[in-house]
């Protein structure tokens, strides 16, 4: 039966439906997760390709680091290749980022990373 404005009365229920239900779930699939790598400080001294590959598994792609935990830059750069991780920020404390903002600035570009995480 049509209301005085010719919808159906049921429509506001689909409405309500399709924003209820579906909208949650898009948003559930539209996001990366990522993982601070920080995290996994503990594994990562032990076994750095073996942590990586542990991050892949979980069918993680972003990572947030800094550094190369003791390897050269290259090696570790080529091991987020290998495991298909982009370092997509970089961490920084407030005194580096205050005493040489552009060491920072370096170390994200050096990684490809579009930010740098102040902590």
């Amino acid at each position: 039966m049509n209301n005085q404005t010719g919808y159906p009365k049921t429509l506001p229920i689909f409405i309500g439906l399709y924003i209820g239900l579906f909208f949650p779930f898009q948003l559930l699939f539209a996001q990366e997760i990522g993982l601070e790598l920080y995290s996994m400080r503990n594994q990562i001294k032990q076994d750095i390709p073996g942590t990586l590959a542990i991050i892949n598994g979980w069918n993680i792609k972003e990572i947030e680091g800094g550094g190369s935990y003791g390897l050269p830059r290259e090696e570790f750069k080529k091991l987020l290749r290998q495991n298909n991780l982009k370092m997509v920020a970089v961490g920084a404390d407030f005194d580096q980022l205050s005493a040489n903002p552009q060491a920072a600035i370096e170390e994200a570009n050096a990684y490809g990373a579009k930010y740098i995480v102040c902590f």
